[in-house]
């Protein structure tokens, strides 16, 4: 009877909350309201278009011609692994970022140390502050800078250039962001909020931690697979991001419709590799309205609507041993003031600034401002955790002890 009880490997969940004074602040992530700037993605997609004989005139071209062109030409570079040239068409963060800081220390002139870059098909160029990397250490949320500090938490102060944005209807105007842990690879597509310019945003978060026994407990994994590594280091560039649950299933799911229509579906990433047949291999993606991407579309649904398909499919992807998230309140006051404005014309804007301006924004300079201005603020709102950690109920000490008493 003992021994059934032990091997049945009970567990119960211990709920705390802890002081963590000394914690690393997390990462947040940033991108633009649209992938592409226009006025460098233009003239080498009107070449990609008349060179492929889509059309001899693209300016004659319907609007779903023109942007189904366009993700074509992306997708092409995509495959023929040209990814800095698609990151080259998208927003640099010197394009919009106005100034930085993280409880008063600079983080705008050191940007390409603190900022790690990612690249995806709906998002374009998104930007991670205190992701983990090899070379950088993280930020705690009590290094802060000597002397008078006037804004806690980081602040990123932008000008979201939306005369640049690239014309598709299904894109806003504004940010999207995410506040993540330090070793998540961060699903902004999904679970990103969006902010409008012309507002100063505020982010407070609170930490929670979830830690899983293992095997034979609770099965979880650590382990990362060659071809989400491959994911990692193609599109995240020195992240070192942990293996990811949501990421296996969708790397799972793109194998399938690689087996099906040997193409793959980038809707979130670009995917590069996957593992067929325990071998890690380079795919390309489907184009846009080919008879690959309606075979892709109709394994897509086969595979979400199959329970035991997936299950047989994703073995391989186990809970996460340790899941770190945020809880968020997010407020806003309108932004800038008219003194404000101001003093950004005249210490930012009259400088040397890399930001693009439109050629009447000396004139213009107030309504450019009103309508690009974002201002984001992201601070710790409780240094108390919440932690849910598994633990055993009956241990094999438990368990001796218990058989030494029957016998006497």
């Amino acid at each position: 009877m003992c021994a059934r009880q032990y091997y049945s490997y009970p567990t119960q969940t211990s709920v705390q909350i802890r002081l963590e004074s000394g914690m690393n602040f997390p990462a947040v992530t940033i991108c633009s309201g649209n992938p592409f700037r226009y006025d460098k993605i233009r003239m080498p997609l009107n070449y990609y278009i008349v060179q492929n004989n889509i059309s001899s005139d693209p300016t004659s071209m319907t609007y779903f011609q023109s942007v189904s062109a366009m993700f074509n030409f992306i997708l092409e570079l995509f495959n023929e692994n040209n990814i800095d040239q698609i990151r080259s068409y998208g927003f640099q963060l010197d394009d919009i970022l106005l100034n930085c800081t993280y409880n008063g220390i600079d983080c705008l002139h050191n940007s390409n140390k603190v900022f790690v870059e990612s690249i995806s098909i709906t998002l374009g160029n998104c930007y991670t502050f205190n992701a983990k990397t090899l070379t950088q250490s993280l930020y705690k949320i009590n290094d802060i800078e000597k002397g008078l500090i006037l804004e806690n938490g980081l602040v990123l102060t932008l000008y979201i250039n939306s005369e640049l944005y690239t014309p598709i209807y299904n894109y806003g105007i504004g940010l999207t962001a995410m506040v993540h842990d330090n070793v998540q690879l961060p699903l902004v597509k999904s679970l990103g909020n969006h902010f409008q310019p012309g507002m100063e945003h505020q982010i407070i978060y609170r930490k929670s931690e979830v830690t899983y026994l293992g095997s034979p407990f609770t099965p979880c994994t650590t382990t990362i697979s060659a071809d989400m590594q491959a994911l990692y280091s193609t599109l995240f560039g020195d992240a070192q991001y942990d293996y990811s649950q949501s990421i296996c299933y969708e790397l799972c799911q793109q194998t399938y419709i690689y087996q099906q229509c040997q193409c793959v579906l980038p809707v979130y990433f670009y995917i590069k590799s996957l593992m067929i047949n325990d071998q890690l291999i380079s795919v390309n993606a489907c184009y846009i309205g080919t008879e690959q991407e309606m075979c892709a579309y109709r394994a897509k649904q086969t595979f979400v609507n199959n329970i035991s398909l997936q299950v047989k499919s994703c073995i391989r992807c186990q809970q996460q041993c340790q899941i770190v998230t945020f809880d968020t309140d997010i407020t806003a006051l309108k932004g800038p003031t008219t003194a404000q404005k101001q003093f950004l014309y005249q210490s930012v804007f009259s400088q040397n600034t890399t930001i693009p301006l439109q050629a009447d924004f000396q004139t213009n300079y107030d309504s450019y401002i009103d309508n690009n201005y974002l201002k984001l603020t992201v601070i710790c709102g409780s240094q108390y955790v919440t932690t849910y950690q598994e633990k055993t109920v009956y241990t094999w000490t438990a368990l001796l002890s218990d058989i030494g008493g029957q016998s006497g």
